[in-house]
């Protein structure tokens, strides 16, 4: 009755690590959206950190993978490891910003586009079927700084705003030195 036991605990703490790995790269984007930094640096600060730790960690996966492989462990731990932390190091730097360093830029639009996305409705058998597109709408607008950031907005919005066109934005400094957009 034990190993019974023990494989359901192993298959909720499983699940929960899924959710807590796809809940983490979730926050992680919508903090990312609000962030001026290119893409890969936090990736690559979690990825570096969580591959540092693996050789201490990873073997106590071996309980949760149910798999006695080192190679199979290692990867779960680095990337549910830096999954969390790219999720966990966005949001610090976005939440503890530096209020004391709040400020306005003025950013120029450089351009404006809108983007074409199929929507899918559920068929027979569990397919999915499109079922007719919709849009959304992006403009790219560059800081003094000459950093550039893409960012959606609703078509009202969109329609109001002009090429060459400059736009106020409240930033702070983040908690790890990436500015945030408030």
């Amino acid at each position: 009755m034990t190993g019974k036991n023990n494989d359901k605990i192993r298959y909720v703490v499983v699940g929960g690590a899924v959710a807590v790995v796809l809940l983490s790269v979730g926050a992680g984007m919508a903090f990312f959206f609000r962030t001026l930094v290119i893409w890969w640096i936090p990736a690559a600060v979690a990825a570096a950190i969580a591959v540092a730790s693996a050789p201490a960690l990873s073997a106590r996966w071996g309980w949760l993978t149910g798999h006695g492989g080192r190679l199979f462990n290692f990867l779960c731990h680095v990337v549910i490891t830096s999954s969390v932390l790219y999720g966990a190091i966005l949001a610090a730097n976005y939440v503890f910003a530096d209020e004391s360093t709040v400020h306005e830029e003025i950013a120029v639009v450089r351009s404006k586009y809108s983007k074409k996305h199929t929507r899918y409705r559920r068929g027979a058998r569990g397919r999915q079927l499109p079922a007719g597109e919709y849009s959304t709408w992006h403009i790219l607008v560059e800081f003094d700084n000459g950093k550039d950031k893409e960012i959606s907005m609703p078509l009202d919005k969109y329609n109001k705003i002009k090429v060459g066109s400059r736009r106020r934005f409240t930033m702070a400094m983040g908690l790890f030195g990436m500015p945030v957009i408030r």
